[in-house]
């Protein structure tokens, strides 16, 4: 009697587990949303993505990308090239000035880099600034 208990338990478990898993989010650990996509001068796109995967102790966070094309999807995320600026605010102000990228940000700044490469019309790198206030 006790081995048909414990069999049944057993199998209520598995049966739980197997319902949860078919249910659940396939794409559970990539929790990247496109929040806006737009040029920001000639030739330079500006694509944010919100990034939740952090769970219910994490905060959000938004990571800035700077293109020569425009995001449509997440598809091939993959591809994407390097954030150049990841915060916890998703307003920050990107504007060309001449061959300068202007970035700012009024918020906690995560990571930054300049390094990434956004050539002009001519086909020279453009100089990425940041400005960052802190709250």
């Amino acid at each position: 009697m006790a081995i048909k208990i414990m069999l049944f338990i057993g199998g209520g478990i598995c049966g739980a587990v197997a319902l949860l898993y078919l249910f659940s989010d396939p794409d559970q650990l990539n929790k990247s949303h496109l929040v806006e996509s737009y040029q920001v001068c000639d030739g330079v796109y500006v694509s944010v993505l919100l990034d939740d995967t952090g769970g219910a102790t994490v905060p959000f966070f938004y990571q800035y990308y700077l293109m020569d094309h425009r995001v449509v999807s997440l598809k091939d995320k993959k591809q994407l090239p390097a954030p150049v600026l990841i915060s916890d605010v998703g307003s920050a102000k990107i504007i060309c000035d001449g061959n300068r990228i202007r970035i700012n940000v009024t918020g906690r700044v995560f990571e930054f880099t300049n390094r990434v490469l956004v050539k002009n019309a001519q086909g020279s790198a453009r100089h990425i600034d940041l400005v960052a206030i802190s709250q």
